[in-house]
């Protein structure tokens, strides 16, 4: 009998603590996202629009990099700041930056980079839905492909390889040391556009000239470690290699290394509140979650625009802020503002 009671309670302790332990240590989260505070299907189509068409290893880049919002600011600003470190100079210039690992390998493209700092609230709001919606998010990117692909405007190119096995749509560099980066209209590419009250918009490079709805008018040589990570469609995860970015990130910055599939690391989140309370307990933190007088905390860093930005066909703008050339004025949070501008 006397042992009974003291399984019973070593039992009960047991059960107690898994009760009490925080949703993220368990691998599980607390609770579904409140519907308000979920990003619909047409929100996401809206917002992946620009970008669903980026080859897939620096597609997986941005996304990561998207959750960590202010190190994406200071790494766009210390690049044009050192304008001249290219290649292996770069590389050991990056490995003293404690920014995720992510982060700095945009600093190999610096106008991609650029663009997630000058439209800083679309890359946040892209990072919170990756977070929250990680699912939705990759369904969203196939989904605008496989439209892209019936219209005939995503296809294999001396540029890209497009590769269709009927299960997903991936999109790998053609070139054997270059990676070009799309630049299209949305409105076009996936016409007919299915929600009216959601147009896409464009994202416009600055100083590149761009004749057309599709096209590559830059590259990147990717030597410098190019597919340290990709996706897995079927699964829905990103997958990474950290041991393919030593020459340009040092693991005492980051305790990730080998084959592993991606997670977030609330740490490079500097302190910038997460878009619910179901996200930010999943990764630990409490009492941290945006509202609507604190939209992002990222905001003082924003660094000004240079002349690209984004192009709008009509209303509800991304993120719900109206941009017109890489600039912006406050809208409704839930992305249904109504009115933006810009221009070619």
């Amino acid at each position: 009998m006397q042992k009974k009671q003291i399984a019973l309670k070593i039992f009960l302790a047991f059960f107690i603590i898994i009760l009490a332990a925080p949703s993220y240590i368990l691998g599980v989260e607390a609770g579904s996202i409140p519907p308000q505070n979920k990003f619909s299907k047409e929100n996401l189509d809206q917002m992946l629009a620009p970008i669903a068409l980026y080859p897939d290893s620096l597609l997986a880049q941005m996304l990561m990099a998207a959750t960590y919002p202010l190190e994406v600011v200071a790494a766009d600003r210390w690049v044009k700041g050192n304008p001249n470190l290219k290649g292996d100079a770069l590389d050991a210039a990056l490995k003293d930056k404690d920014w995720d690992v992510s982060v700095k390998s945009l600093a190999h493209f610096p106008q991609v980079l650029a663009m997630m700092d000058d439209e800083i609230e679309w890359s946040t709001r892209v990072g919170d839905a990756f977070l929250a919606q990680k699912d939705d998010v990759m369904d969203s990117i196939q989904k605008l492909r496989a439209k892209a692909e019936a219209t005939g405007n995503l296809r294999s190119t001396k540029e890209q390889k497009v590769v269709n096995d009927q299960r997903a749509i991936e999109i790998e560099p053609a070139d054997a040391g270059m990676i070009y980066v799309p630049e299209y209209d949305p409105l076009i590419v996936y016409y007919p556009w299915w929600y009216p009250a959601f147009p896409p918009f464009a994202f416009y490079y600055p100083g590149v000239f761009f004749d057309g709805f599709f096209g590559f008018p830059f590259g990147f040589a990717w030597g410098f470690g190019w597919g340290w990570c990709d996706f897995d469609w079927h699964h829905h995860y990103v997958h990474v290699d950290y041991d393919r970015v030593g020459h340009f990130h040092r693991f005492d910055h980051d305790p990730f290394h080998g084959n592993r599939n991606w997670q977030h690391d609330p740490g490079h989140r500097r302190g910038v509140a997460y878009q619910d309370q179901v996200t930010s307990s999943r990764f630990g933190v409490t009492n941290q979650i945006r509202t609507t007088s604190h939209r992002f905390s990222v905001q003082g860093l924003h660094s000004s625009a240079t002349g690209g930005g984004v192009y709008s066909h009509g209303s509800n703008s991304p993120g719900g802020y109206s941009h017109g050339g890489g600039g912006g004025s406050n809208g409704g949070g839930d992305g249904s503002q109504g009115g933006k501008g810009g221009g070619k």
